[in-house]
């Protein structure tokens, strides 16, 4: 690394500004190629925007019906709970 580009770095570090860097990612559900913008510390998902969000929509699905799953496994629902109040 070059002493200036050493220097940006550590100034944005006690500035505390993240570097951004342009990454090109293959969907791993359709296999379009996409250039993404993303911190050089934060996670790199491989989904293209249309994907992650049906992805995110799927694992809320889950854990909701994880939720009514221990719920049930209780033995009390939501309108027990609100009639208990």
């Amino acid at each position: 690394m070059c002493y200036a580009r050493f220097r940006e770095n550590m100034r944005n570090r006690e500035e505390g500004v993240m570097a951004i860097k342009q990454r090109r990612i293959t969907c791993a559900v359709c296999g379009q190629r996409e250039t993404v913008l993303r911190g050089e510390r934060g996670p790199l998902t491989a989904y293209c925007d249309v994907c992650r969000e049906e992805r995110m929509r799927e694992q809320a699905r889950q854990r909701v019906a994880a939720m009514r799953a221990r719920r049930r496994a209780v033995g009390r629902g939501p309108c027990d709970l609100a009639r208990d109040g």
